[in-house]
Order: C-alpha cells, then structure tokens, then sequence
C-alpha cells in the first residue's frame, strides 16, 4: 500500500459521524483546520455538536453525499468499493494523535 499525504486540501467525509468515536474524530480534525464532513443516518447529541463545529453533516447514506470528497473515514463495519481513498477510523485516529500526516492509498 503506497502512501498519501495527509493535506488541508483535502475534503474528509466521516461515515457514521453520529458514533462517539467518528464524531469526536472529526471535531479533532475540524479544529485542526480540515475540511470535515460527515454522514450518519440519524440525528443525535454527537451530530448537534458536530454542527456546532461548523461541520457540514447529512443524513441519509447516499453516493450524492461524497462527489467531491477525496477521503472517507468508515468504522470496520461499513463496506464499500468507491474509486476514493478510504481509510479507517482506527488508522485515522493513531495518525492524529501521534503526529504522522501519511495515509495509506487505495492503489
């Protein structure tokens, strides 16, 4: 698996941002800057706080919601083949806290 870096060019798209977990990742990554996003089924406490962020959340899990996404955070339990680079959350989270900016690639 080659690697990418980890740019603030980049548009982050949290799937299931409503979990613990995802959402406070993606608050993490809001504050550092990023361009966060993020996806969930249902409204809850996670979400409101995400969007008081300023962070863009939609509901419903549809392709429309990642046109322009360039990477996608999932839990291991979504699976999925789309042409962009995703990553998991796991992977995500040791990044940010230990520093590293490189992401692993699809290709």
């Amino acid at each position: 698996m080659s690697e990418i870096k980890l740019g603030k060019q980049e548009i982050i798209h949290f799937v299931g941002i409503g979990g613990i977990g995802m959402s406070g990742l993606a608050q993490i990554m809001k504050t550092m800057n990023f361009d966060v996003q993020g996806s969930d089924i249902n409204q809850n406490k996670n979400i409101e706080n995400c969007k008081r962020l300023g962070i863009k959340i939609l509901i419903g899990h549809k392709k429309k919601n990642i046109k322009r996404v360039t990477i996608l955070v999932k839990s291991s339990a979504i699976k999925s083949l789309l042409l962009i680079t995703i990553i998991s959350f796991l992977f995500l989270i040791s990044n940010v806290c230990f520093g590293n900016n490189a992401v692993p690639s699809n290709t």
